[in-house]
């Protein structure tokens, strides 16, 4: 079960990402998020390309994978993960009202 919840955990976000980078085109606007473009830019005013950025590279898809691959990496070890993983996923942003 434990894999299964690593692997799930991992997809998702990977899909996340790659989805929003290629799907929904949001890499088109890598380069003014990387000739610093956006450093000036006013949340309430969000471009395009701040959009972009913030649905894909900063999104909750990175984080997701990194915390897929510490599930798995502790199965691996035998070791079980601790329960707040789990209960802080579950309570996550896209949880609260």
């Amino acid at each position: 079960m434990i894999k299964w919840a690593g692997w799930i955990i991992t997809l998702c976000g990977t899909a996340h990402t790659l989805g929003a980078l290629t799907v929904e085109k949001a890499a088109r606007h890598a380069g003014t998020w990387f000739s610093g473009g956006l450093w000036s830019e006013d949340f309430a005013d969000m471009s395009p390309a701040g959009s972009a950025y913030w649905l894909s590279l900063d999104s909750f898809g990175i984080p997701l994978v990194l915390i897929g691959l510490t599930v798995l990496w502790l199965d691996r070890r035998g070791i079980t993960p601790p329960a707040f993983i789990a209960w802080t996923l579950g309570a996550g942003p896209s949880s609260t009202p």
